[in-house]
C-alpha cells in the first residue's frame, strides 16, 4: 500500500476541488445547462479529441440510445460518454474506498466485499435522497462541500 501513496494524495485533492467547486457553484446553473452547453464543456472537447468521429453529434436529450451507426460506424452518443464517466468515476472512487478498508481492517475480506457491495446498490437511491434534501435544506450543499 505504500506504492498507492501518490494516488491517495490525487483522491484527496480531487475532493478538495470537488468541494471547492460545489461553494462556488451558481444554484440556478443546473437548471440551465442545455445540449449545447453540454457539447461545450472540456471533458466534451477532450473526450472528442481522443473519440474523433467516433462521437455522435448531439441529437437533442430524447434519444437514450448508448450507440448509434453513423455512416457506417458505431459511435457512442453523449448518454453512452456520461454513462462511462458515471463509470469511471465509480471505479476510481471504489479504489480509494477499497485501499482504505484493506488498509484499516486486515483479515476481513468479507466485511470489505459485502460492504462495499451494499454501497453500490444503495448509491443510486442515495441521489434522490439527496435531491430532496438539498431542495428542503439550503445550506446543506455547502455544509457537505465545507466537509469535503
Amino acid at each position: 500500500l505504500q506504492s498507492t501513496e501518490v494516488l491517495q494524495y490525487l483522491l484527496g485533492a480531487s475532493l478538495v476541488y470537488a468541494g471547492y467547486r460545489t461553494c462556488i457553484e451558481d444554484e440556478g446553473a443546473e437548471e440551465e445547462q442545455t445540449v449545447e452547453s453540454a457539447n461545450d464543456s472540456w471533458v466534451v472537447r477532450v473526450l472528442s479529441e481522443m473519440l474523433g468521429d467516433r462521437l455522435a453529434k448531439a441529437s437533442g436529450v430524447s434519444d437514450c440510445a448508448f450507440f448509434v451507426t453513423e455512416g457506417g460506424k458505431i459511435c457512442i452518443t453523449m448518454v453512452g460518454l456520461a454513462c462511462a464517466c458515471l463509470i469511471a468515476v465509480n471505479v476510481v472512487l471504489d479504489i480509494d474506498v477499497t485501499l482504505t478498508k484493506i488498509d484499516h481492517l486486515p483479515g476481513q475480506e468479507y466485511v470489505c466485499a459485502s460492504s462495499s457491495a451494499l454501497a453500490v446498490m444503495a448509491t443510486p437511491d442515495l441521489y434522490f435522497i439527496a435531491r430532496k434534501l438539498f431542495a428542503k435544506f439550503v445550506g446543506l450543499k455547502h455544509g457537505i462541500a465545507v466537509v469535503l
